[in-house]
């Protein structure tokens, strides 16, 4: 007797996938997908020399950056220089996962990131601890755009500010410099896809459902370099609502399916 298609009834009952902008990314220039990288990075804080620049690089160092910022209290910068912020007793306990070499300069981000200036895009600045809405570290679960399958990740923050919604990301790489054009090359090489999918993420959780409510209600997105700081090291852009609507729908076309193994039901690669 003839066998029946497997490998068809596989795909068309496969389970659902969850897709990060990061497995996207690795998966779609054929890298090994980034299951072990907490694993493989995790001493990278630890084993390397920090320079003028400040701290060595490695993920580690990110993931404490993170949780510093969102473990800050905004009230307790409201007002206060950098000196006096980190010399407050509540300051010193989020400071000690540093190490004491570095605690300084740590402290200088973030009070730069949440206390400083943040120039928007069009003109203007924001000031984080100021401002009359913040989420931290929004983690989120959506349908992918166009299929059934789900898009997730965390959203490092997400602010109000003169009644727009701004997204910012925060980013502790070491760059040749932290002017326009540096910064620039840097997302383009890098971050393209996560501006695209975390835009589109942010439209949903808002509920900016047209252009008039997506030009009423959306600021912009911010990319926050942090040892640029200050004076330095913010990209931001304000996508329309034509790119907004482009982007899902480059999101849509993305072959995810060969991202998926073959054996729970993904395309094969060609």
């Amino acid at each position: 007797p003839a066998l029946p298609d497997f490998a068809a009834l596989a795909r068309r009952g496969r389970p659902l996938w969850s897709f990060s902008y990061t497995s996207l990314e690795q998966g779609l220039r054929g890298q090994r997908p980034p299951e072990d990288a907490a694993e493989r990075t995790e001493s990278a804080y630890a084993a390397g020399p920090g320079d003028a620049e400040g701290p060595a690089g490695g993920a580690r160092l990110g993931t404490l950056v993170h949780a510093l910022l969102e473990a800050v209290p905004l009230e307790s910068l409201r007002g206060r220089s950098l000196e006096a912020w980190r010399e407050d007793p509540a300051t010193v306990p989020l400071l000690a996962p540093f190490r004491r070499e570095d605690r300084e300069t740590v402290a200088a981000w973030a009070h730069a990131a949440l206390a400083g200036s943040l120039p928007l895009p069009g003109g203007g600045a924001a000031v984080v601890a100021e401002a009359p809405r913040v989420l931290r570290e929004l983690d989120f679960l959506t349908p992918y755009p166009g299929g059934p399958d789900l898009l997730n990740g965390s959203i490092d923050l997400l602010f109000q500010w003169e009644g727009k919604a701004y997204l910012a990301d925060w980013k502790t790489n070491r760059l040749p410099g932290y002017g326009p054009e540096p910064l620039a090359a840097k997302v383009k090489d890098l971050y393209e896809l996560q501006l695209k999918a975390y835009t589109v993420t942010a439209r949903r959780f808002l509920g900016l459902d047209s252009r008039e409510a997506w030009d009423a209600g959306f600021g912009g997105f911010l990319y926050v370099f942090l040892r640029g700081l200050p004076g330095a090291g913010v990209w931001s852009a304000r996508p329309s609502w034509d790119d907004v609507v482009s982007w899902e729908k480059e999101l849509a076309a993305l072959p995810t399916g060969t991202l998926i193994p073959v054996a729970a039901g993904g395309a094969r690669h060609a």
